[in-house]
């Protein structure tokens, strides 16, 4: 196993677990609250995609930084962290895949996750999570982030705020 800094040679790989990952998010959004997220926006999700990976791409430290989480081979996890303004930095895309789960592999992307933003001078780390993502919510408080209000700026559609959870910790 081991963690790989996301550069252009990655992009086909980052393309294809993004892709992997916002169709299982449409799936479970679908599934388990009954809104299509993709739904009278004004782009599908290819294109959503696309545009995610145009901008992970474009990141450079200490302005942000996106892994891959190989295993045998294959690319299984992702994860990034980006400055959100200021000494605040984001987690965004944390995803392994579902075959993967439960095996260590998002405590150990979230690690690098929150190594990065100590060493990019962050204070504090924001972080949106969807409501019924309960692991990932106990993942994320085992590592000291705590319920927070809707911080501004989310990117996260309007009408699915409302099934979001917002989080934060200091380092």
């Amino acid at each position: 196993m081991k963690i790989v800094s996301v550069n252009i040679l990655h992009k086909k790989a980052l393309s294809d677990l993004s892709f992997q990952y916002f169709n299982w998010r449409k799936k479970e959004v679908i599934n388990l609250l009954h809104i299509d997220p993709f739904e009278n926006l004004p782009y599908t999700i290819e294109e959503y995609n696309e545009r995610q990976i145009t901008e992970i791409m474009s990141y450079k430290p200490p302005e942000g930084e996106y892994f891959l989480l190989e295993v045998d081979g294959s690319f299984v996890g992702m994860g990034g962290i980006q400055r959100f303004k200021d000494s605040i930095g984001e987690i965004i895309h944390l995803y392994v895949l579902p075959q993967y789960r439960q095996k260590g592999f998002g405590r150990t992307i979230l690690k690098k996750l929150i190594e990065k933003g100590i060493e990019f001078g962050f204070r504090v780390l924001y972080l949106e999570t969807a409501l019924y993502m309960n692991s990932a919510h106990l993942l994320y408080e085992s590592f000291g982030f705590f319920k927070r209000e809707k911080y501004p700026s989310t990117k996260t559609p309007p009408k699915l705020q409302p099934y979001m959870v917002y989080m934060e910790k200091k380092i």
